[in-house]
């Protein structure tokens, strides 16, 4: 399936400078987003927060939940969603599963989008794409939520954000591959041009709701990276709510913590 890269984005997008001049002007009442997120150490509701800030820049209005507090929200009062969550054994959170479940049918009426964050797809071979695809079909399957666009970031390695035990399986994880293993010190791999790219591309949609674009092919973002490809690696569990996706989970271990 074709993906679009991060280089696509900015292309297409011509990626203003955080804090730069607005790209989506209208005399129209400001547009309204809800963001709604699931971060396990943190770097998901990081990648939240970059959205709204550029969507706000773009001149929509963005409003960022957690998903333990979101549960109350009334799509009605929104003219478009972006969800995310990490990727954590082979799934999603559960509880950003069951929430996007119980707002499918809102969600589908709405331009809304789905991001995807796992330090797998810091891997850049095939095999982490195709991973990374699975990943957001199962999503959908178990929501009965198809979201328009949805992208793949590659994540971080949260060393200063795991438990003990989790660090200490990192570490040795990491040493294998030679890569980084010093958990004083957290490595980024997320390309933030890319999850720029999505925002704008999504601020668009919203902003312009009688010209919207079609569909784009989901993208599995390529993240740049200075240190080399990370290997993907299980560090946490999460339970799927369907045995479908717990099968497909088992037959790709490839998941890993990204926040």
């Amino acid at each position: 399936m074709p993906c679009r890269s991060a280089e696509d984005y900015a292309a297409r997008w011509a990626l203003p400078p955080v804090g730069g001049e607005s790209r989506v002007l209208d005399a129209r009442p400001m547009p309204r987003i809800l963001i709604v997120f699931a971060s396990t150490h943190g770097h998901t509701a990081k990648v939240a927060r970059r959205i709204a800030e550029v969507v706000r820049e773009a001149g929509v209005d963005a409003d960022v939940r957690d998903v333990r507090s979101a549960g109350s929200c009334d799509l009605g009062g929104y003219d478009g969603a972006v969800v995310g969550g990490s990727v954590h054994m082979g799934a999603h959170q559960l509880e950003l599963v069951e929430w996007a479940g119980r707002h499918a049918r809102q969600l589908n009426a709405l331009p809304s989008a789905f991001f995807s964050v796992c330090l797998a797809v810091a891997d850049d071979t095939d095999e982490s794409r195709a991973h990374a695809r699975d990943w957001i079909d199962d999503f959908e399957d178990d929501t009965g939520w198809t979201p328009r666009p949805s992208a793949s970031f590659a994540g971080a390695l949260q060393y200063c954000e795991y438990d003990v035990m989790t660090r200490l399986l990192m570490r040795l994880m990491m040493a294998r591959g030679h890569h980084p293993t010093d958990v004083s010190t957290d490595v980024e791999y997320t390309d933030w041009n890319a999850v720029d790219g999505f925002a704008l591309e999504m601020a668009a949609r919203v902003a312009s709701p009688g010209d919207r674009r079609p569909a784009p092919m989901t993208p599995t973002v390529e993240p740049q990276r200075d240190d080399g490809a990370v290997p993907a690696a299980a560090t946490s569990s999460t339970s799927s709510p369907r045995a479908t996706t717990q099968a497909a989970a088992a037959r790709r271990s490839a998941a890993a913590t990204s926040g």
